[in-house]
């Protein structure tokens, strides 16, 4: 059979050959076409002789009914009268009426005597029927000539006594004189042939006196077909050819001719076509195989039935050993299944159930990683076209997966480290806050209240009094100092630890019903003090019932937010909204401070990032409370973003279900 590759290796020549035997084949056709045209002129020939020879046995019919009579009235005693033979003679005339005459021969006792038509015609012929020997069999003459120059054929057929069922002697003969070649009604040529066909008569008849020849001499040097008839007692030959002669060519040879060189032609041509295409299909095949093998990955394309169409090596290699060689028309079900029995860690997920999610993924398109039994990690990216095939890149990432589970390792220790640190840290700086909060503030340490009482004591203005007052305010000054101080670095620690319980996924989101005024009266109770020494104002609006959140991690995000506007607002105010839309409640902190650059409200959410990271930035911290903020809200199934103009401050916004139908517990993790 026939395919792109050996139509491509097709030469010049060989189309050439092919052209030659589709000649060989048209020429056979035309042979072939001109034997069933000549077969068909003859059968139409010899039909039309046929009729030739009915018309002819017509006529002698005739006679012969004719001469039965005369010879049965000859037998009676009355004989042939002249009536009689009149009669006779009209009843011919009506029968033929291409009959000029008629004479009835009596040949008696050697005497002729001639009843007839007395029309001019036998009258003319009279002298010339007497001079005809009576014949004892049917004669026709060759074409006479009167002193007129007419035409005339003469047939004579005997007439014998007849008594009863007995046939007597000889009695006479009758004359017929036919005009214009009449003897022989030649049709008209056929479809098949054209011309007047021509047609001659012989006898055939060994004892016939003579050997006459009718109609067209020049039939008999044609390759005539015949038939033998009998006329009376004779036979006679029928011989007939078309006047032009036997078609040498069929009617359709050249439209034949014509369509069989059209055809070779656009065969021709089409092979052509067809030879070059398929050269420009296998080429292009080729430049496709050889940019699929250099792929430096495995790469395989499945129709819209999930056959494979085609792969390279890198994607073969791995199946070699079960199915040999990997050819088109392997099914991916048959493929991804044996994928499954090769996994590392297969006690995770079974073969049937990850095969089952790997097809349903199929349908649409998937990327998945897999371990090979010996250890190396492949990842396969699959993808759909537009007219239904999948594409499949296997790749590589061996080093890339052992790199990720060190980073992730990496990664948990780090956690666990700061988890460690901020746990370790956090003992020794309550510790040195509450000692602090004892040096700064009066009352609190009795050893102090003791000095002071000794101090008033004493002659404050001069000596010891007056250096201890000083002393003691010094002391009161720096205890503050270092009470703000390790407050900062405890809130600094205090994010740490909850960003590493963020990332080790160990913060369970406790979900209740919240009463949001409560929470957002909590945070006012807080930080009003904060925003009053900064000459701000911090005010809410609330105009929903309930949320259906964790209500230590809702405070969480709120002071973070409300927190992050009193540190960078220096005029103004900060409002806190909260409303129920659509069975969510929306809670928004907006400020008037400085406002955020719109390329950094994209990277504010992530951890460790703040607005101003050089070294001289006015507002410290690790960046990290708007990244748990948002990790919380989403954990929440909200969904945290922020508007900002410079200039004129900042808005955050935030959302949370409003009952338990509109959000199912969830662990907060990280992505």
């Amino acid at each position: 059979m026939f395919n792109s590759e050996t139509i491509a290796r097709l030469s010049g020549a060989g189309i050439v050959i092919l052209t030659l035997i589709l000649a060989t084949l048209g020429s056979g056709l035309l042979l072939l076409e001109n034997s069933r045209y000549n077969s068909l002129v003859v059968a139409q020939v010899e039909d039309d002789l046929q009729d030739v020879a009915r018309d002819l046995q017509s006529k002698f019919y005739g006679l012969d009914v004719t001469a039965g009579r005369l010879g049965t009235a000859a037998a009676s005693d009355s004989g042939v009268t002249a009536e009689i033979a009149s009669n006779a003679a009209q009843v011919l005339a009506g029968l033929h009426p291409s009959i000029a005459g008629v004479s009835i021969l009596d040949n008696q006792m050697g005497s002729k005597v001639s009843y007839g038509f007395q029309s001019p015609e036998m009258i003319a012929y009279a002298d010339i029927a007497l001079q005809f020997t009576v014949f004892p069999s049917p004669f026709i003459s060759e074409t006479i000539e009167d002193s007129d120059a007419s035409k005339l054929q003469l047939v004579a057929y005997p007439i014998y006594k007849k008594v009863g069922a007995t046939t007597g002697g000889l009695w006479g003969s009758i004359l017929v004189a036919f005009r214009d070649d009449e003897v022989l009604t030649v049709p008209t040529g056929q479809e098949s042939y054209d011309g007047r066909l021509l047609v001659a008569l012989r006898s055939v008849d060994p004892s016939s006196a003579t050997q006459t020849l009718l109609g067209s001499r020049r039939a008999l040097t044609m390759e005539p077909v015949s038939k033998t008839i009998a006329l009376g007692s004779n036979e006679w030959e029928l011989l007939a050819v078309p006047s032009d002669g036997w078609p040498s060519i069929s009617a359709y040879f050249l439209p034949l001719l014509a369509v069989i060189v059209l055809v070779i032609s656009l065969v021709t041509i089409a092979l052509e076509w067809v030879r070059r295409l398929s050269r420009e299909k296998v080429h292009a095949h080729k430049l496709l195989k050889n940019a699929v093998e250099a792929i430096d990955a495995g790469f395989v394309l499945y129709d819209e039935h999930d056959r494979l169409l085609v792969c390279n090596s890198r994607f073969a290699a791995p199946f070699r050993d079960i199915l040999g060689d990997v050819r088109p028309g392997i099914r991916y079900e048959t493929l991804i299944r044996m994928a499954s029995k090769g996994r590392r860690n297969r006690d995770l997920v079974a073969d049937e159930d990850w095969v089952r999610e790997r097809l349903e993924a199929h349908k649409e398109g998937q990327e998945f990683v897999y371990m090979r039994p010996d250890e190396s990690w492949v990842n396969v990216s699959e993808s759909r076209t537009a007219d239904g095939f999948s594409v499949s890149i296997l790749t590589e990432v061996t080093a890339l997966k052992n790199a990720q589970i060190a980073a992730e390792a990496a990664n948990s220790q780090k956690s666990d480290f700061l988890s460690n640190v901020t746990h370790e840290l956090r003992t020794p700086l309550t510790v040195i806050i509450g000692y602090a909060q004892f040096l700064a503030k009066k009352g609190l340490l009795p050893q102090r209240t003791a000095f002071l009482s000794e101090l008033e004591s004493s002659d404050q203005e001069q000596g010891l009094g007056k250096v201890g007052l000083v002393y003691d305010q010094a002391v009161e000054l720096y205890s503050t100092k270092i009470e703000k101080s390790a407050d900062h670095m405890l809130t600094l620690v205090n994010d740490l630890l909850d960003w590493a319980e963020v990332e080790r996924g160990k913060v369970d989101i406790d979900f209740t019903e919240v009463d949001v005024e409560e929470a957002v009266q909590s945070i006012l109770d807080d930080l009003t003090p904060m925003a009053k020494n900064k000459g701000l104002t911090l005010s809410a609006d609330v105009n929903a019932a309930t949320a259906f959140a964790d209500k230590k991690r809702l405070r969480q995000v709120l002071y973070n937010l409300v927190g992050n506007a009193t540190k960078f607002t220096t005029e103004g105010g900060i409002s806190i909204t909260a409303e129920e839309n659509n069975g969510r409640v929306s809670f928004s902190v907006e400020d008037t401070g400085c406002g955020i650059q719109r390329e950094d409200l994209e990277r504010i959410f992530e951890r460790f990032q703040q607005v101003d990271n050089s070294p001289t930035r006015a507002h410290g911290g690790f960046g990290l409370g708007l990244a748990i903020a948002k990790q919380i809200v989403e954990a929440h199934g909200g969904r945290m973003s922020a508007t900002s103009e410079v200039g004129k401050g900042s808005c955050f916004q935030f959302d949370l279900p409003v009952s338990a139908a509109d959000e199912e517990p969830a662990v907060l993790s990280v992505a």
